[in-house]
């Protein structure tokens, strides 16, 4: 029975870390992409619109990044 329970343990510290692994990833490609809209925006003069575009490109590109890392790893 002990054998049993530490693979249910090890699987679900697996799935865990898997999971917390996407959960960076989307809130670092947002970010990015936030402080690279910013950036334009200081350089552009034209303050909130290109922050607002890049967190709404990195928010689609981080669904885009999230969904071929769960198709390749059948999630």
């Amino acid at each position: 029975m002990s054998v049993k329970n530490n693979k249910n343990t090890r699987s679900t510290l697996q799935l865990f870390g898997r999971v917390s692994g996407l959960g960076i990833s989307f809130a670092l490609i947002i970010c990015f992409m936030a402080f690279f809209g910013y950036k334009a925006d200081v350089y552009f003069a034209t303050l909130p619109v290109l922050t607002c575009i890049g967190i709404i490109i990195g928010f689609f590109l981080a669904l885009i990044s999230i969904y071929q890392i769960i198709k390749k790893d059948h999630l």
